[in-house]
């Protein structure tokens, strides 16, 4: 016959191992909700990707086309981020939250600052592209200057980043003939202008219309006021009834 002791050891042992199973439960609910939040995310992330319905006119005689909106009746708006002056984790937190994911028209003269910043961008789905190396007015440059600044940048990009641009944008929207035959020498695809900007937390249209519209491409800049202009994107967005895309997708 075993005596008391002997019993008190075996409840003892009964009462750990009840223990350590109510953890694992406990840790094993805890994973599962957190790859369920995980995979959430990735599905309302997969569920925002429309199908291109556009194909990008190809370069003729040496000339990238020029693309201010995407002719589309999908409901779709493309978001353009330029420069690299300004940056915060906070932005990459706010770009993450709402799932969008944009083309960064960089100049090496900021990028190369902080390129850490804007591989954390990469990582998250935006994509590099070409905003000359100096923030130059290229319609003031001769032929070979607007060459340098535009093939010298994507040299850099692709250092730092690992992608060769393929889509440039001039610096406050200053173009001629040039630009687009130096774009088309530097590989460049197309040179992508803007039909809406974001400045000081709203939206200025250019065709005075006073709403976001199907297939517009919207240009916003790393500034210090950029969670109020991203907040101001995304209500009209969301007021249009239209889904935020990767302009890439659509263009090359």
């Amino acid at each position: 016959m075993h005596g008391l002791g002997f019993y008190q050891r075996t409840i003892n042992v009964l009462l750990v191992v009840g223990f350590l199973l109510l953890a694992s439960f406990g840790y094993l609910r805890l994973q599962a909700g957190s790859t369920g939040m995980m995979l959430r995310e990735q599905i309302v992330a997969a569920d925002t990707r429309i199908i291109p319905d556009y194909e990008l006119p190809p370069v003729q005689d040496g000339r990238v086309p020029v693309i201010l909106r995407i002719p589309t009746a999908k409901p779709v708006v493309f978001l353009t981020l330029d420069d690299g002056m300004t940056r915060r984790p906070e932005m990459i937190a706010e770009l993450r939250r709402h799932h969008i994911k944009a083309s960064l028209f960089l100049n090496d003269i900021y990028a190369r600052e902080d390129p850490a910043f804007f591989r954390t961008l990469v990582r998250n789905g935006s994509v590099i592209e070409n905003h000359t190396l100096s923030h130059a007015d290229l319609a003031s440059l001769s032929y070979e200057d607007q060459a340098t600044e535009i093939c010298n940048n994507s040299t850099k990009m692709n250092t730092a980043f690992g992608h060769q641009p393929r889509l440039l944008r001039a610096p406050y929207g200053s173009y001629n003939d040039d630009t687009r035959r130096a774009a088309a020498s530097c590989g460049m695809r197309a040179l992508v202008q803007w039909h809406a900007k974001v400045n000081g937390g709203s939206i200025q249209y250019q065709d005075g219309k006073g709403k976001l519209e199907a297939g517009d491409i919207v240009l916003m800049h790393f500034r210090p006021e950029f969670e109020d202009d991203l907040r101001a994107f995304v209500t009209a967005t969301r007021e249009a009834g239209l889904k935020p895309q990767l302009l890439e997708d659509w263009l090359l």
